[in-house]
């Protein structure tokens, strides 16, 4: 079992391993992930993510991690279900499913889409040139001016 204390530990284990064996940690990942444990998959899905967004080959298995994302946003784990909508925010450059589903949650004007783009696109340039910055931003701005959290 993991433990809050030891996260940590899981993140520096699986990024290690990706280095080696990408298949190896993408496999850990997605049956973690399935566990619906509320400390384990939520880290899961954010460990997912970034490996996606920094590898070069995302082929691998790349049907069910679309899937295991799309289906982790509805969760009714709160963890869970912002740390797929970070996944799929992280993984919009390599995994063009991932427009769609950001689009929908952003029309729904879910406030963790937003907030969580709106990170992403003040910590990465490559954002600011996506397809699909012109269509966001609006959105942003209104969800900010709507709910000045």
């Amino acid at each position: 079992d993991i433990k809050q204390e030891t996260l940590h530990l899981y993140n520096i284990a699986l990024f290690s391993l990706k280095k080696e064996n990408y298949t190896s940690a993408i496999d850990i990942l997605l049956d973690d992930i399935e566990k619906n444990d509320s400390l384990l998959s939520p880290q899961s899905l954010w460990i997912l993510g970034r490996i996606i967004e920094i590898s070069s080959d995302t082929e691998y298995k790349a049907d069910e991690i679309k899937k295991i994302i799309m289906n982790k946003i509805s969760s009714a784990i709160q963890a869970i279900s912002y740390s797929a909508i970070q996944a799929a925010v992280d993984t919009v450059e390599k995994i063009p499913e991932m427009r769609s589903i950001i689009s929908a949650l952003l029309k729904e004007n879910n406030t963790e889409a937003i907030k969580t783009l709106a990170h992403k696109i003040y910590t990465s340039e490559q954002l600011t040139s996506h397809t699909d910055f012109p269509s966001w931003m609006p959105r942003i701005c209104e969800s900010a001016i709507n709910n000045p959290e």
